[in-house]
């Protein structure tokens, strides 16, 4: 008899795509850590101080956190537990530089905060919420080829 061909219930479409970076993530919340996330390269490329979207905690709830490291992911090397991938790029351009994120991982040691919630706080939220971007549609017209 041959075995029964079953259909997942999850996704596993998105464990198949390439990694070939590792970002580390501080996100707005109570958790002072930071957490791991697999880079899909489809993504472009990450700089820190980029806002990222993953999804956080047991729920996979998406959260948009800030970008403080980027590492080669060696694909010898096992890691410790299976890591969730990025799922969205927020910004097209870092909003904080090197200097700030030094000044705002001291600022999360001397006053004993989340690493994500200083983050944050640096930045306006009229810069979070895109106010005042201008988004330009293009349309063009495709000739008919017969």
């Amino acid at each position: 008899m041959a075995p029964a061909s079953t259909n997942s219930l999850f996704d596993t479409s998105e464990n198949q795509q390439p990694c070939g970076k590792i970002a580390t993530v501080a996100f707005d919340s109570g958790v002072d850590n930071v957490f791991d996330y697999l880079l899909p390269d489809k993504l472009g490329v990450v700089l820190p101080g980029q806002r990222l979207e993953a999804p956080f905690g047991r729920a996979n709830k998406l959260s948009s956190g800030f970008c403080v490291e980027v590492k080669d992911n060696q694909a010898g090397k096992e890691p410790k537990r299976r890591l969730k991938f990025v799922k969205k790029i927020i910004d097209t351009k870092p909003l904080l530089d090197a200097r700030l994120l030094e000044f705002g991982k001291w600022l999360s040691d001397f006053y004993v905060c989340p690493l994500g919630q200083v983050l944050s706080a640096m930045v306006p939220a009229a810069v979070k919420k895109g106010t005042g971007e201008k988004q330009i549609k293009h349309i063009f017209l495709a000739s008919r080829i017969n």
